[in-house]
């Protein structure tokens, strides 16, 4: 009877120090798991792109990101293809989008002021084009992303100097979450 009462309590122990452990795991788990979500975005985002100084990212609400490609060779005057530099920021970006939940992209193409507006226009529509097909076939969703050309109505460097337009003639893109 004795022993019995030892293997009865041994078991009941047992028992208890595994619903113990088995809470801990649970409790363990939740909390990896809410930290995991706890993180924005645009943290994340960020994380996947440290390192990479050509890659700008703005937070402009919790909702939206807008994406910038400082010091990267832009387009050349009326040019509509896509450099080697440029390729390599996309291709970096397009594997940190993979780590996010995103409900759509927007590339947004700019020219600098030189020419005639409607040209422009048209202009920065091709260059937001190109790089949305380089993106798609980077694998980025179809339905998720758009594009749109702004021309060179927002400039962001003065058009009275060749540096100036040159930083004009750029793409942007907006990441809405």
């Amino acid at each position: 009877m004795i022993t019995f009462g030892r293997v009865a309590l041994s078991v009941a122990c047992a028992v208890a120090l595994s619903g113990c452990a088995a809470t801990m795991q649970s409790s363990t788990s939740e909390q990896n798991t809410s930290s995991v979500y706890t993180q924005s975005p645009g943290s994340v985002l960020s994380e996947h792109l440290n390192g990479f100084q050509q890659i700008s990212l703005q937070e402009l609400s919790s909702e939206q990101l807008k994406i910038t490609f400082p010091g990267v060779t832009s387009f050349e005057f009326a040019a509509r293809d896509i450099t080697a530099e440029q390729k390599q920021a996309l291709e970096t970006l397009s594997n940190a989008l993979h780590h996010i939940d995103y409900q759509a992209l927007e590339v947004l193409g700019h020219t600098d002021n030189r020419g005639n507006y409607d040209y422009n226009l048209q202009l920065s529509r091709e260059r937001a084009k190109a790089v949305t097909e380089y993106l798609l076939g980077l694998g980025l969703q179809s339905d998720k992303l758009g594009y749109h050309g702004k021309g060179p109505d927002e400039p962001i460097a003065d058009n009275n100097s060749a540096t100036g337009q040159a930083l004009n003639r750029r793409i942007e893109i907006l990441v809405y979450l």
